[in-house]
């Protein structure tokens, strides 16, 4: 038996946001713009921390939910802090609806930790 893939593209996470701020009816290089503005650091630590979050919350939330609302907070001017353990608490809460459990916020802690480490080591 033959099994056949189907690949979804890959995006960095700034095209991510943006194609969700475009969807929203931004222009191409706003909506860019807007995506690069909304984190106010580096790609590598952008792209590292989303990542990183994404896999201690996979179960919970997909990379969709994260680049909308990065898109929502981008439109807004809102930053993202991927190394704050409240910003990330507050995008989790965002995404979820409502509060979260004890072992939801441990993640968070090790991912705003792990993150800033990352910080570090990247160029």
């Amino acid at each position: 038996m033959v099994r056949q893939t189907i690949r979804q593209p890959v995006f960095t996470v700034d095209e991510g946001v943006s194609l969700f701020l475009q969807k929203q009816g931004l222009e191409l290089t706003t909506a860019k713009d807007k995506a690069r503005g909304v984190f106010g650091t580096s790609m590598l630590d952008i792209t590292a921390g989303m990542h990183n979050l994404y896999s201690h919350c996979h179960g919970d939330v997909s990379m969709a939910d994260l680049y909308h609302i990065a898109s929502r907070r981008a439109l807004t001017n809102v930053k993202i802090d991927l190394v704050s353990y409240d910003s990330l608490v507050s995008l989790i809460q965002e995404i979820k609806g409502f509060g979260l459990r004890v072992d939801e916020l441990k993640r968070l802690q090790a991912v705003a930790a792990e993150n800033k480490a990352l910080a570090h080591v990247l160029p």
